[in-house]
Formats: structure tokens, C-alpha cells, sequence
């Protein structure tokens, strides 16, 4: 079940989407902004829809080094982007918990992608993933937040 925030209006509603209907929301952005754009994206789509004993073959065929990976990747000419993506109404100061190993594998991981030379970083809700797209769509690097 999709959890919004019935007192917005327009796209605002989607504040608070899970994210699961955020990677259909980008997709379709995504789509629409190839005409203008040349480059290619693929979400991993690992740990969705996944039951535990398909989440223990796939565990077989992952890289121990690449727990963490981001959801997005998007290749344009010689630069890759990468964004892990979050639902919206998280707040930034909240995004990683002390207690939360998966969060901080997912950290870990930006940041070694960031030393690699590569533009890393979250993106949280729909509209700041938007602007991560945009940012690295025109050349720049985007923000780990």
C-alpha cells in the first residue's frame, strides 16, 4: 500500500510515496527525458519482489563488494551516475540510523563510488531525484544528499 499525504495537492502527494512506486514514477520521467538527452539506466532491482529463498539464490551470485550498490544507474557518453534511492518524507538528518547496517552499506558504497570518480549520491523522494537526474543529466556531480 502506497502511503501519501492526503493533505497535498498535485504531485505533492507523492510525498510520501513507498519506494517501489518512486522507481515507477522515475522510470516514466526517465523515458520522457531520453528524447532530450542521450543516455541509457537500469534499476537493480534486487530485494524487490523477492521471497527469502529467492533472496538467498540471488545472495550467491552477488559480489560480497557490492553490497550497498545503488538503485540507479545511468550511463551518459563516459560518465555513470548512481543514485540510491529513498522514499519521500525521510529527512536528511534521519536517512542513516546508528542501528541501520543496510543504511550504512548503502553509504559505504557511495562513497567509494565517489572515490572512484564517479557521480554518487541519495536520492530521496521524487523531486530530489528529479534534480540529481537534472544535475548530472547537465554535466554536473551530484550531491551525496
Amino acid at each position: 500500500m502506497e502511503i501519501t499525504d492526503k493533505k497535498t495537492e498535485g504531485n505533492k502527494a507523492f510525498e510520501f510515496e513507498n519506494e517501489n512506486r518512486l522507481r515507477v514514477r522515475l522510470a516514466g520521467y526517465l523515458n520522457r527525458v531520453q528524447k532530450d538527452h542521450d543516455f541509457v539506466f537500469r534499476f537493480d532491482l534486487a530485494g524487490l519482489f523477492t521471497d527469502d529463498k529467492q533472496r538467498q539464490n540471488l545472495i550467491r551470485y552477488w559480489n560480497h563488494e557490492s553490497i550497498g550498490f545503488p538503485d540507479l544507474q545511468i550511463i551518459s557518453e563516459n560518465r555513470v551516475c548512481f543514485i540510491e534511492l529513498k522514499r519521500g518524507g525521510i529527512s536528511p538528518n534521519t536517512l542513516i540510523r546508528p542501528t541501520d547496517i543496510h543504511g550504512k552499506n548503502q553509504l559505504a558504497m557511495i562513497h567509494k563510488l565517489r572515490g572512484y570518480g564517479f557521480s554518487a549520491g541519495f536520492g530521496i523522494g521524487f523531486e530530489h531525484s528529479r534534480a540529481q537526474i537534472l544535475t548530472f543529466l547537465r554535466g554536473g556531480k551530484i550531491e551525496i544528499l
